[in-house]
Order: C-alpha cells, then sequence, then structure tokens
C-alpha cells in the first residue's frame, strides 16, 4: 500500500484486461448542451450513449468561460499529476505541450510532479511546455546527461547538474519567474529520507529555491546523486517512496485530477526484482525504513495501475480522476535511453494520447521546428 492516503478503499482494483474490455464510447459534448448535463451524465445519441469523464467536463467549462486560477466560481479545485520516469519523462511533456496547445493550461489550480514529472510541470506553469521537449530529445539524448561510464568513477550515470545548470538555464531555458508568480500551485513531490515518506513542496521563494526543490524531486543515490537537503530535510526523488503522483493530488484534497502517465496502459509493473532488492539495501543505509518503504512503493505501483484503470472507466464519487496514458501495444520508452528515435516517438504519442483522453478526438503529433533562444556554453 502506498504511504499516501488515498480514500480510495471504496474503488475495487479490478484487473486492467477486464477493465480494459469494458468499451466506454466517448466523444465532445456540443457547447450548448453542456449547461444541461450533469457531471459524468449520459446521453442517447441514437442507438449510442456517450460518456464524458467528469473531469474532461470540467476543463471544457472552465476553458469555455475563461475561468482563471485564484478567481474560480464551480467550487472544484483540479489538480494536475505529472509522472517523470527519468528520460520516460519525454511522454508527459509531449502530453503537457498538447494541453498548453489545446488551452487547458489555467484550468488546473495546482500541478503535482513527480521526478522528471516536476521539470515538465514547471515548463507547463511558466506557458513554455514545449520547451521540456529538448531535455530529453535534442540535448539529453546525446550523452550529457545520460553516461553509464561515470558509474565505474562512482558518479551518478544521470547529470541533474548538467539538467538544472545548463539545459534549464541557457539551452532550453526555464522561466523561473514565471512559475514562482503564477496563481497555479506547482507541487514538486520528493522523499524524505528520515521519515521514509513522501512530501510536498510548495511555496519557493526565489529561483535558487525552485531549483534546489527540482533537484531533491528528482535525486536518486547511486544513479541521480546524493540526497538534497531542502528546508532542513534530506531528500530523494519522490518515487523512492511515492507510486503515483496522482496520489497525492487525491491526498491533497482534489476534486478532480488529470493524471498522466508515462508508463503504457496495461503495462504492468511486476513484483519487486533483485535490482529493487539491491536498490532498497542501498536506501536502507541513508535512513532506516527508506529500503522497506521502496520495498513497498514497487509493490504499490501495480495497483496504482489498475486503480487509476477502474477510477477512469467508472468514474464515481470525487476525488474523480482520469489517467492519460500511452495504448497497450505502445513501444515502451527505457528509463535511460538515449535513442532520439524512442525519445521523438514517446513525445509524439503522449501528445496524442492527451488529445484523445481529454478532446475526445483522434489527432496524429507531427514534428514541428520553431526558435528557441540559445546561449553558448
Amino acid at each position: 500500500m502506498s504511504p499516501w492516503p488515498t480514500g480510495l478503499g471504496s474503488v475495487p482494483a479490478v484487473h486492467l484486461d477486464q477493465a480494459l474490455r469494458r468499451k466506454v464510447h466517448v466523444a465532445r459534448a456540443h457547447r450548448d448542451h453542456a449547461a444541461g448535463l450533469a457531471e459524468g451524465a449520459r446521453v442517447p445519441i441514437g442507438r449510442l450513449r456517450v460518456l464524458m469523464h467528469p473531469v474532461a467536463q470540467v476543463l471544457h467549462e472552465r476553458r469555455a468561460s475563461a475561468s482563471r486560477p485564484g478567481a474560480r466560481q464551480d467550487g472544484h479545485r483540479v489538480g494536475l499529476a505529472v509522472e517523470g520516469g527519468a528520460m520516460r519523462g519525454v511522454v508527459s511533456a509531449g502530453m503537457l505541450v498538447a494541453l498548453e496547445e489545446l488551452g487547458y493550461r489555467d484550468a488546473f489550480d495546482v500541478v503535482y510532479g513527480s521526478s522528471a514529472g516536476s521539470l515538465n510541470a514547471a515548463y507547463f506553469i511558466a506557458g513554455q511546455a514545449w520547451f521540456g521537449l529538448p531535455l530529453y530529445m535534442d540535448q539529453a539524448a546525446d550523452g550529457a546527461v545520460v553516461r553509464w561510464r561515470r558509474a565505474l568513477r562512482g558518479q551518478a550515470v544521470v547529470s541533474l547538474e548538467c539538467v538544472l545548470d545548463v539545459l534549464m538555464a541557457r539551452h532550453a531555458p526555464l522561466d523561473w519567474e514565471a512559475v514562482l508568480a503564477s496563481p497555479i500551485e506547482l507541487c514538486v513531490l520528493a522523499s524524505s529520507v528520515t521519515e521514509a515518506r513522501p512530501v510536498s513542496l510548495t511555496r519557493f521563494v526565489g529561483p535558487g529555491e525552485l531549483r534546489q526543490a527540482l533537484r531533491a524531486g528528482a535525486a536518486i543515490p547511486f544513479l541521480a546523486g546524493p540526497p538534497v537537503e531542502f528546508r532542513g530535510r534530506l531528500l530523494v526523488d519522490a518515487a523512492v517512496t511515492l507510486a503515483h503522483p496522482y496520489e497525492a493530488a487525491v491526498a491533497e484534497h482534489c476534486t478532480h485530477v488529470l493524471s498522466l502517465s508515462t508508463r503504457a496502459r496495461g503495462r504492468l509493473a511486476g513484483p519487486p526484482g533483485l535490482a529493487a532488492r539491491f536498490q532498497a539495501w542501498q536506501m536502507d543505509r541513508l535512513g532506516p525504513g527508506l529500503g522497506a518503504a521502496s520495498l513497498r512503493r514497487q509493490a504499490g505501483y501495480r495497483e496504482a495501475q489498475l486503480r487509476l484503470a477502474a477510477l477512469t472507466e467508472r468514474p464515481g464519487q470525487p476525488p474523480l480522476v482520469l489517467d492519460v496514458a500511452l495504448a497497450p501495444d505502445s513501444p515502451q520508452v527505457p528509463r535511460l535511453t538515449r535513442d532520439a528515435g524512442r525519445l521523438l516517438q514517446g513525445a509524439r504519442l503522449g501528445y496524442e494520447a492527451a488529445v484523445a483522453a481529454v478532446e475526445q478526438r483522434t489527432a496524429r503529433a507531427v514534428l514541428r521546428l520553431t526558435e528557441m533562444t540559445f546561449e553558448d556554453t
């Protein structure tokens, strides 16, 4: 079980293959009919019964009414939960580009990011979602970020310094001040070494503190750097103790959550293997109980996948969760890949999945060339 109190005990953890067999027909509701639709109401169209997921419906309504964060009138708290997974974060980066281009950014009140998902979330809040893609497809794929040879020297395989201090500062510059000034709250998720549980970092004072929080939320000892101190706590990557970032959104009382998953739907995680147990042993050397929490997280991820599938297909009472994920037969993006083709494909499929889930239509994403501010190193 996840350490987050999800409040989802009434949701059966049905087998995902059974859930996928129950086909739900979805379509965009016409704007002039929207006022008469209760959340999740079925509308007969001939012999077809159409269901709009309540999370998608709220996003549509907020976009149509030009609702702005901090000035809501609908009484909802809508969260966006962005999963990472090292280089697999390119999938959620593509999803965020779609949401931004479709005009949904201001429909969210708070954005939760886990690991690389926090970096993507920061770009999204700043209105720069597209800038998140070069972190993976352009600069990161050339070996500057992921380099296995560093492990032979006792260094981290993934260089967070390169990501935060070079790529996000000069190659794909994040507008740090825009993130800090935004009425959309950014919650960077991390794991406490001493408490062996997930924590949520927010209300940052200045770009330096935000950068440090992003570093803490992505640090994985022996893989992406040592623990990072932040506000008196020693922190590591959220994924060490947190199965999925949607759990944080639910625990912090979001009524509606759009979840962006980077694993393909139906590709269930297996039980912890030898590598996971070795990592847990290493984690216990950092803090008592951290290794056991890591193993619980590994086992809990499968449960989170099943629960997300159930919540997506059969929305009931709040909290309402809609999970965006790639199709079951989609190619997997490995966590530490440097294959530019796979990264580009992951971004494209993520974009298309977001359009399908929220807009209820089929789209084909294509590569778009554009100019970026580039500084010499």
